[in-house]
């Protein structure tokens, strides 16, 4: 499993864009369905799946520290928009980021 380790700490370098499963595959020395079956053991979670929660939890981070407005989270982040940004956001974090804003924001 050392080399999912190793693939997870890729998908954290850049959450502005998923490399794909074939990519992580080959960077593994695995098939895809390897990679994919190995990865959902280790993580209970697809590749996919977890990088989007690696990026919802860096918009968390923003979001309580930063002075970026939620348009510029998204950003930068790779959002498509605000609109995109908010669904996955809810769907990972269980609220919007507007409330969780107003939650947990040190400046708001």
């Amino acid at each position: 499993f050392r080399e999912l380790e190793r693939m997870r700490q890729f998908l954290e370098e850049d959450l502005t864009r998923f490399p794909g499963i074939t990519l992580l595959a080959e960077k593994s020395d695995m098939s895809a369905r390897s990679f994919q079956r190995r990865f959902q053991e280790l993580y209970r979670m697809s590749p996919r799946t977890y990088w989007m929660k690696l990026r919802i939890r860096k918009a968390c981070d923003y979001i309580a520290s930063s002075e970026l407005t939620l348009m510029q989270i998204a950003i930068e982040l790779g959002f498509f928009d605000q609109s995109n940004f908010s669904k996955h956001f809810r769907i990972h974090a269980g609220m919007t980021p507007k409330n969780f804003s107003q939650r947990y924001s040190n400046h708001g």
